[in-house]
């Protein structure tokens, strides 16, 4: 499938993007740094909720989950920030999304 298709098109965004204040409700992939400065894991935050393939259910957006996502089984990683994110914008956004971008 095309993007026209999808009706979304990827951007990337800033380098330094602060994920816990920029939030948006077009879906978001990031790839996370942790403090170890590890950037292997992503994951794709939407609103206010964190998906990770690792997780079978949603995590809240905080430290804590951002955190969780960076560790591994017996190694605790804290967030660090965002090594790279794309957002997926919506062609055609719903008016009441508009106080999200």
């Amino acid at each position: 499938m095309s993007n026209s298709q999808l009706r979304y098109t990827p951007s990337q965004l800033k380098k330094n993007i602060d994920i816990l204040k920029d939030r948006s409700v077009f879906p978001t992939l990031c790839v996370l740094r942790g403090k170890d400065g590890g950037v292997n894991h992503a994951v794709t935050i939407v609103g206010d909720w964190i998906f990770d393939g690792n997780n079978s259910e949603a995590l809240p957006l905080n430290q804590t989950s951002l955190d969780w996502c960076c560790s591994m089984e017996n190694i605790k990683v804290m967030y660090d920030g965002v090594h790279k994110a794309y957002r997926f914008f919506h062609h055609k956004p719903r008016l009441n999304w508009r106080m999200y971008y």
